[in-house]
């Protein structure tokens, strides 16, 4: 009986230890692609910058009545401090 107890709770230890932990920021990212598009139709955009790993999701642009003009301007800004790095918009919804 003391070895059933044992070998169950070996497995038990096992199968918790291989579980797969969900990557949180996948799991953003899916998330935003569910959201609804604003009340004019238009979509969340992510602001992105190019960096040592390729682009990179910086800042999910939301909330105004034209997000890729905001997004745009973010661009304005990020090559005005940065004018080696290059950035980009991209849909998000």
């Amino acid at each position: 009986m003391l070895k059933i107890f044992f070998v169950g709770a070996v497995l038990a230890l096992g199968l918790f230890f291989l579980k797969s932990e969900s990557d949180p920021k996948k799991d953003f990212e899916i998330s935003v692609k569910n959201i609804p598009k604003n009340s004019l139709g238009g979509s969340a955009y992510w602001y992105e910058m190019h960096g040592f790993t390729g682009w990179e999701k910086v800042i999910l642009v939301f909330g105004y009545a034209d997000n890729l003009d905001v997004c745009q301007y973010m661009i304005k800004i990020g090559k005005k401090d940065a004018p080696e790095r290059d950035f980009k918009c991209t849909p998000a919804n």
